[in-house]
């Protein structure tokens, strides 16, 4: 149980009703996992787009540049990091170019798009291209709260839903076509689940 004298209770109250909105964006993430009120959408979205990532990473293991060229060039960075700066920075930098080589959150969502037929992709998600954006942007300002909204990041609710149902679908449609189920075989199934659920 807390034990605190009544100012430092009113000295709370006060920081907290003086940032109204401030901190509403941590609040549906933390009670929207903790209640599974309808605030969930915020974290299963997360859920859904680090799958996306780890789809990736687990199905391509293309790198930005050649693997054993990009070791040589960490240690010399991390050398140069070395003579110039002390910890805690030195560290934190080091660690900032630990995965330089591993492609963009993008640049996945694009190969994984890439890997489908254009006209299944335009069917199940719409503008491939805003939908990558959207993804990205959203996935950028839930995960790091407090920056600035970007023009294309979903936060109304009804949306934020319907993106989701599209990331399950996607990810449906991948996990499938990856296992060798022909894309026109599983299009529609994929497609009319996903708007069964979208028009809930």
């Amino acid at each position: 149980m807390l034990r605190f004298e009544a100012s430092q209770l009113a000295k709370a109250l006060q920081k907290w009703l003086g940032n109204p909105g401030k901190l509403e964006p941590f609040e549906r993430l933390v009670y929207g996992t903790i209640r599974g009120t309808p605030m969930f959408l915020e974290t299963e979205f997360l859920s859904l787009a680090q799958a996306i990532e780890s789809f990736h990473r687990l199905t391509d293991d293309t790198t930005v540049m050649n693997p054993v060229q990009f070791a040589d060039l960490r240690k010399s960075i991390a050398a140069a990091i070395d003579q110039r700066c002390s910890d805690p920075i030195a560290a934190r930098l080091k660690e900032a170019i630990r995965f330089a080589n591993e492609p963009s959150f993008q640049a996945r969502i694009d190969a994984l798009l890439g890997r489908l037929p254009s006209e299944a992709v335009v069917k199940l998600l719409g503008d491939p291209q805003a939908f990558g954006q959207a993804l990205r942007q959203t996935r950028n300002y839930l995960t790091h709260q407090g920056g600035k909204v970007q023009s294309h990041v979903v936060t109304d609710t009804g949306e934020l839903y319907r993106m989701n149902q599209k990331l399950h679908a996607l990810l449906r449609f991948l996990l499938l076509t990856h296992l060798g189920f022909p894309p026109e075989l599983v299009l529609e199934p994929v497609y009319n689940q996903a708007s069964r659920r979208t028009l809930l």
